[in-house]
């Protein structure tokens, strides 16, 4: 014997199927409270969301899986990433800074180092810090275009450019990369594979370095997407 389903009836079959098969949640991050029965070992020390220039160390009773640009993790404080990070939290908001999405993990870590540095500068130009000129992009600045050098005590080119109506920043290994990624959000570059060591080498110069803890979703992984905040701790 057989049948055929009426549209309508099919139509509410893969209703049902859809409703009783629902999307997995979005993946969190390992997280542990730092005196818990579980003992993190490999703690950074975690630099404080706009305290860069002062090098100001957080430490948060709840810690956070990371990992550096080669995949070595490490736990740092989750207040750093999440504003709602108390050992009760339930993780919901994340920090824009730092955070970045991107087609791929070295794409999402440089664009989120990126926007870490050249915010760190911004804030300690409205903090009253007198930023120097760039004398690289001397040939860049015009009579309605200021480019400001935002190294807060480390060698990663860092921007800071002003206009009439505009504050734009962004780092990257070379002066004109961080220029054209303060204004366009990239530094034109297909392969970040030769950039973000480069990046790291620089910071670890400066007694620095980087840790990213990853915010996707079982979707976003599937689609090949990578979404991270970037965090800048202490040296190893």
């Amino acid at each position: 014997m057989s049948t055929t389903l009426t549209p309508e009836f099919a139509q509410h079959v893969a209703l049902r199927d859809v409703r009783s098969n629902p999307p997995r949640p979005t993946a969190k991050p390992v997280t542990v409270v730092r005196n818990g029965p579980v003992v993190a070992l490999r703690q950074r020390p975690t630099l404080a969301l706009g305290a860069l220039a002062a090098r100001t160390i957080v430490s948060g009773d709840r810690l956070v899986t990371a990992h550096d640009e080669a995949g070595q993790a490490s736990w740092i404080p989750a207040e750093v990433v999440w504003s709602d990070a108390d050992p009760a939290g339930r993780l919901e908001h994340p920090y824009a800074v730092g955070l970045a999405t991107a087609p791929s993990r070295p794409r999402a870590l440089v664009a989120g180092l990126s926007d870490r540095l050249g915010w760190e500068a911004v804030l300690e130009f409205e903090r009253g810090r007198e930023l120097p000129l760039a004398t690289a992009l001397a040939d860049a600045a015009g009579d309605n275009l200021m480019i400001l050098d935002g190294r807060l005590d480390h060698d990663v080119p860092t921007v800071v450019v002003l206009g009439p109506d505009l504050v734009r920043w962004g780092a990257a290994s070379t002066w004109h990369g961080a220029m054209r990624r303060a204004l366009y959000g990239d530094d034109g570059s297909l392969d970040l594979g030769h950039e973000l060591p480069e990046l790291c080498a620089m910071l670890g110069g400066s007694g620095l370095g980087m840790a990213a803890v990853d915010l996707d979703s079982p979707l976003l992984r599937r689609a090949g997407i990578a979404r991270c905040s970037v965090q800048l701790v202490l040296g190893r």
